[in-house]
C-alpha cells in the first residue's frame, strides 16, 4: 500500500531507535558498574577527589585541613579547578549519605566550592563535586560535599 520506499524507512527508523536503546542501556550498565567501585576518581588536574562524599570530605582533608585559613581554601580549590563563592549567614545542603541522602546545614557563613561538571566514561553522564568550608572567625571549621552524577 505505502511501497518500497515507506517500508525501507521504516526499517531505518527502527534500526535507529534500537541502536539508541541499546546505547542507553550500555550507558547505564557501566555507569552503574562504574560508581560502585571503592576507588577515588582522578579529576583531570590530577587531585583525587572521592566517589562519594564522604571519601571526598577525606580527600579534601589531606590538602586542606581544619583549622586552615578560608583564603588557603579557596585558593586551593580553584587552583584545581572549582569555582568558589563565599556566603554569610545561609543555609546549605550536604551528603549524609553515600546513597545521596541529604541533610540541611543551621544558617552560616561559608565557602561553596563546585567542581563544574567533569566528564566519566560515558558521553551522557558527567559527575560534580560542591564542597563547603563553614568559615568560623577566617578558619576552616568543618567540611562538608556533596557528589553526583549528572546526566541526561
Amino acid at each position: 500500500m505505502y511501497g518500497p520506499r515507506v517500508a525501507r524507512l521504516g526499517a531505518l527508523l527502527l534500526a535507529f531507535v534500537s541502536a539508541c536503546v541499546i546505547f542507553a542501556a550500555l550507558s547505564f550498565v557501566i555507569t552503574s558498574s562504574r560508581a560502585e567501585q571503592p576507588h577515588s576518581y582522578v579529576a583531570p588536574d590530577g587531585e583525587f577527589f572521592g566517589v562519594d562524599a564522604s571519601k571526598t570530605v577525606e580527600a579534601v582533608k589531606r590538602r586542606i585541613p581544619i583549622g586552615a585559613p578560608i583564603s588557603v581554601a579557596k585558593t586551593t580549590m580553584e587552583n584545581n579547578g572549582f569555582r568558589c563563592t563565599s556566603y554569610k549567614n545561609e543555609l546549605f545542603s550536604y551528603d549524609i549519605s553515600d546513597n545521596g541522602q541529604q541533610n540541611t546545614h543551621p544558617p552560616t557563613n561559608y565557602l561553596w566550592c563546585d567542581s563544574g561538571e567533569r566528564a566519566t566514561v560515558t558521553l551522557i553522564v558527567s559527575k560534580r563535586w560542591q564542597v563547603i568550608f563553614v568559615d568560623h572567625n577566617g578558619t576552616v571549621s568543618e567540611i562538608y560535599a556533596s557528589v553526583g552524577l549528572i546526566g541526561l
